[in-house]
């Protein structure tokens, strides 16, 4: 009798698990994953959305440091004047006729720095002008002096053809100041009837306040933002890309693809990540942030 008890129970434990359990127990399981693709597109569309404004704000800051270049090395009336008054500053000295003219072109070019916020210093130079040069911080500077003239080497070992390169820099200047930048270098051709028409163009942009922009907008300390160039090579990372192991990098920007949403194991950490990337207009880099989402 109890033996036929059982059976009986069990019969009607599997018929109403069958008909009433079995049903719930999946519904739920089809709700939880939609719950889970739901969150997760709303992470989606957050990550893209800080990533456009990242986009946003890269692409506004390279182009006024570009429309900056342009306006200092493509002017023919003003690359022409400032290199014949680098070159009587370094021979005779310049004339008192000169002076309003070439404190003129000076304020002009302060105030074109010091609108951007990202651009903590320029210099220009004329090889006519010879240990001469104008310093946004100090106006006419002397190489002999000048705290900073390791620009001026990288400038004589360039190739001469080109026009344009960068490179990361660390300077301590007269007062103690360590300052890290990424320092542009633009050729100026500036023309003439006598000597030489090169000269160069140094922006020394703070690679500190740039970092502080690739903060995660929504305070999301986990997102990580890299900004790298046409090379690959790393220019501007954000505090959580810092926290990143150098030998786990490239697993995580192999994840980057220009506009595509791209998730990934990477066997050195342990972890998936996704990742996505977008070109910036000008000088070839390119904008990836990644994390675990």
């Amino acid at each position: 009798m109890k033996d036929l008890s059982r059976n009986f129970f069990k019969a009607e434990t599997v018929k109403l698990f069958g008909a009433v359990l079995l049903p719930i127990f999946l519904l739920g399981i089809v709700l939880g994953a939609m719950n889970v693709q739901v969150l997760r597109m709303e992470i989606e569309r957050g990550f893209r959305a800080g990533t456009g404004y990242l986009m946003e704000e890269l692409e506004n800051m390279t182009t006024d440091i570009e429309s900056l270049n342009e306006s200092l090395t493509t002017n023919p009336a003003l690359t022409l004047r400032l290199k014949t008054y680098m070159q009587h500053a370094a021979n005779e000295g310049l004339q008192d006729s000169e002076f309003a003219g070439f404190n003129a072109i000076q304020d002009l070019i302060y105030a074109s720095i010091r609108q951007d916020p990202y651009v903590d210093s320029a210099y220009i130079y004329y090889e006519d002008g010879a240990s001469y040069f104008i310093s946004s911080q100090g106006r006419l500077s002397n190489l002999e002096e000048y705290f900073d003239t390791q620009w001026h080497q990288s400038y004589l070992k360039a190739d001469l053809f080109l026009r344009m390169w960068k490179e990361p820099r660390h300077q301590v200047d007269a007062e103690g100041i360590c300052h890290d930048w990424l320092t542009i270098y633009q050729r100026i051709f500036a023309g003439g009837v006598s000597g030489s028409d090169r000269g160069l163009l140094v922006l020394n942009l703070n690679q500190a306040r740039i970092e502080r922009m690739l903060e995660d907008p929504d305070d999301q300390s986990y997102v990580g933002a890299f900004v790298v160039d046409d090379a690959g090579s790393i220019l501007f990372r954000n505090s959580a890309a810092k926290e990143v192991p150098e030998e786990a990098l490239e697993e995580i920007l192999l994840l980057n693809h220009a506009g595509i949403w791209m998730s990934g194991y990477v066997p050195r950490l342990g972890r998936a990540y996704t990742c996505i990337g977008h070109d910036i207009e000008n000088y070839g880099w390119h904008l990836i942030r990644n994390g675990m989402i």
